[in-house]
């Protein structure tokens, strides 16, 4: 009976840990590195402990409780924010405000929109606000959702969330500037103004880190600045938007989106896994008999994720055949640094990831944020963590203890 009466911060805790699945290699060199060898996860589990089978039961079920109670973790709204997660193709930045520029197509032509309009990610959901030429607009209708003008008596207003940035968005307008009221067909494009260069960029947001201090990211307008303690600064360039001018010489480009990719840290295969972002991944430093997670195994089994050399011995030939232009390797690289110059000789962009050196196990869960960046998928790397946040009712002290 004790077993059952165990406190639900000790079950949620528990289960938080027993949800993380070990992944990485078996005996693989990295073990060199994060004291004992451990993943990311296996880190965080072995700081909470074990669980029994019937307290994970327990605590799985009084998640859906404490997901409602909790109002310091991040929110995200039903079946919209799963497609916006989904997506790889727009991005929806940190939270904060930007501006964006507006482009209005359809209509007669007579109507406008203001051509820059705020956007407020609150939450890791994006809402615009655009503001019409017109005071006629009574409503709008955006995704099956009617928006009433928030405007009285000046030019028509709205805000509605939108999908990221940069996105079109299919609307209805209602105007009453007829005899009867008339719903019109547009399509609202949302981008980022493009930027001359690389000076001219402001730093208008910051990913917020709980734990992590080996890394840090911010944002640029379109642009994220990846700084990596003792590896230098990696610009992250989205899909469709362009290379600034004049990027200093230690700054590395990333252009999005990053495919082919050769990954050699083998100790962050788990987070990869966590946001789906396993097919990114072309080439691995492990042979296909030492993974034991069973998304990397079934890749190399079904061709999809193909050995190219451990870290010290790459098969320089196969990765530029294959396209291959990033590389993410853990610091065992620093003892071959003729093989990292290599590498960015023939055109490779290389990434040495440093979560090992977190001091607390929960900095190094949250490099999951930084290959949500890298990959795409920000949102699905947020709701990893928000379920690792409500499962852990320790969090908030664990917070304490990062620092």
């Amino acid at each position: 009976m004790n077993k059952k009466r165990v406190t639900a911060v000790i079950l949620s805790a528990m289960m938080c840990m027993q949800i993380f699945t070990g992944c990485g290699a078996k005996n693989n060199a990295a073990a060199v590195e994060g004291g004992a060898g451990q993943t990311a996860t296996e880190s965080a589990q072995g700081a909470a402990g074990t669980v029994t089978e019937e307290n994970a039961q327990t605590a799985e079920e009084n998640v859906q409780g404490t997901a409602d109670q909790d109002g310091t973790e991040e929110s995200m709204t039903g079946n919209d924010a799963a497609e916006r997660a989904d997506s790889t193709e727009v991005s929806v930045p940190e939270d904060g405000e930007y501006t964006v520029e507006v482009t209005l197509e359809g209509g007669s032509g007579k109507a406008t929109v203001d051509s820059q309009a705020k956007v407020t990610v609150t939450d890791g959901v994006a809402y615009a606000t655009i503001t019409w030429s017109s005071t006629h607009y009574d409503y709008m209708i955006v995704n099956g959702e009617k928006y009433l003008n928030e405007n009285e008596g000046g030019n028509s207003t709205f805000t509605f969330p939108i999908d990221g940035i940069p996105c079109e968005m299919d609307v209805i307008g209602d105007t009453t500037a007829m005899s009867t009221p008339h719903e019109i067909d547009y399509t609202l494009t949302f981008q980022f103004p493009e930027t001359a260069g690389f000076k001219d960029l402001d730093c208008n947001g910051r990913m917020e880190l709980s734990c992590a201090d080996q890394f840090e990211v911010e944002q640029y307008g379109a642009y994220k600045l990846i700084t990596i303690v003792d590896n230098g600064r990696f610009l992250l360039v989205p899909k469709g938007v362009k290379v600034p001018a004049d990027v200093p010489a230690d700054v590395t480009v990333l252009q999005q989106p990053l495919e082919n990719v050769y990954l050699v840290s083998s100790a962050v295969m788990d987070l990869v896994c966590q946001i789906g972002a396993v097919s990114d991944l072309k080439y691995t430093g492990v042979k296909e008999k030492d993974w034991y997670v069973k998304e990397a195994a079934d890749a190399m089994a079904a061709g999809n994720l193909i050995y190219a050399g451990k870290y010290s011995a790459p098969d320089y030939e196969l990765l530029l055949s294959g396209g291959c232009t990033f590389a993410i390797e853990n610091t065992m690289i620093t003892h071959n640094p003729e093989v990292k110059e290599k590498l960015e000789e023939l055109g490779i962009k290389v990434m040495i990831e440093r979560s090992s050196y977190e001091k607390h196990p929960l900095g190094r869960l949250e490099w999951i944020k930084l290959f949500g960046v890298l990959f795409g998928r920000e949102q699905q790397a947020k709701a990893f963590l928000r379920r690792q946040h409500i499962l852990s009712r320790f969090w908030k002290k664990k917070k304490r203890d990062c620092r």
